[in-house]
C-alpha cells in the first residue's frame, strides 16, 4: 500500500459502503488520503485507486443504528469516468466548491482538509448491474451480465463552511425538538403519521428505529437528548 507521489486527480468525467451505518453526518475532515493498491500476484493488473476520508468531532444526522463515536473514516474508489461513485461525490465538490479553489491542484479535495462538512447517503445516477424486479441478473445475448445507468445511492457533500451548500431539514433535530420537555406519549403517533414529516429526508430510517425501540437510545447515547428521573426528555445543550 503506497501513496501516490505524481497523480492528477480529475473531478469532471472522461470516459459495504463508505462510513457505515452512517447515513448522514457532519464533522471536520481532518485529513484527506490517496492510497494505492497493486496486486501484488498479478504483474498485469492495473492499479486500483482509492481515496480516504478521515473526520473528527462529528454530529450523527442519520444512521442505521446507533453510532456513539465522535470520528469515523471512509475511502471512496476512484475513477475518472461518468456515473461513478466518486464522480457522484466530485459533482458535488464542484457544486459546493468554486473552481478557482481547485482547479491548479492535483488534488483538489485537499481545499476541504480542516473545514467543517456534511456528508450525505442519498440518490445519485451510478452505472450498476441490471437486475431484474426479482433481483436476478439481466443477460445479453452473449449470457453476460447487462450493465447501465441507474439511480443507487452514493456519498455526496451537501455543504462546507465557508463554500456554502444546503442543508435543509433534520429529521433528527425535529424528533429532538418533538420530545424537548415531554415523555414518549403520543411520540410514535406522530412520528409514524404526521406527513408533513414523512417528506423529510431520512423519515423512513427514523421510523425503522423506532419500530425496533432503537431510534430514543440511540438519541440519548449520541448525547442529542437527555432523560430525567421522572422520564422527561431534554434537548441536550
Amino acid at each position: 500500500m503506497t501513496q501516490p507521489t505524481e497523480f492528477k486527480f480529475k473531478m469532471e468525467p472522461t470516459g459495504g459502503r463508505p462510513f457505515s451505518p452512517l447515513l448522514r453526518f457532519r464533522g471536520t475532515l481532518k485529513e484527506v488520503t490517496p492510497v494505492v493498491f497493486k496486486n501484488e500476484d498479478d504483474p498485469s493488473a492495473k492499479e486500483r485507486m482509492t481515496v480516504k476520508f478521515d473526520f473528527t468531532d462529528i454530529t450523527v444526522i442519520d444512521t442505521e443504528e446507533p453510532y456513539p463515536f465522535p470520528t469515523t473514516t471512509g475511502s471512496l474508489p476512484y475513477s475518472d469516468r461518468g456515473e461513478t461513485i466518486w464522480m457522484a461525490w466530485a459533482t458535488s465538490f464542484r457544486n459546493i466548491v468554486p473552481k478557482s479553489e481547485w482547479q491548479e491542484l492535483a488534488m483538489p479535495f485537499k481545499v476541504l482538509e480542516g473545514k467543517v462538512q456534511e456528508w450525505a447517503y442519498m440518490p445519485a445516477r451510478l452505472r450498476r448491474p441490471v437486475t431484474d424486479e426479482n433481483g436476478e441478473p439481466v443477460l445479453d445475448a452473449t449470457g453476460k451480465q447487462k450493465w447501465g445507468v441507474q439511480d443507487a445511492d452514493a456519498w455526496q457533500l451537501v455543504s462546507v463552511d465557508g463554500y456554502g451548500g444546503t442543508t435543509g431539514a433534520n429529521i433528527y433535530d425535529l424528533i429532538v425538538e418533538k420530545l424537548d420537555g415531554s415523555d414518549d406519549k403520543g411520540f410514535m403517533e406522530w412520528l409514524f403519521t404526521d406527513m408533513e414529516l414523512k417528506s423529510v429526508p431520512g423519515h423512513s430510517a427514523a421510523v425503522e428505529a423506532q419500530a425496533e425501540r432503537k431510534l430514543i437510545p440511540m438519541l440519548l447515547e449520541t448525547g442529542k437528548l437527555t432523560q430525567d428521573a421522572s422520564g422527561i426528555y431534554h434537548k441536550a445543550g
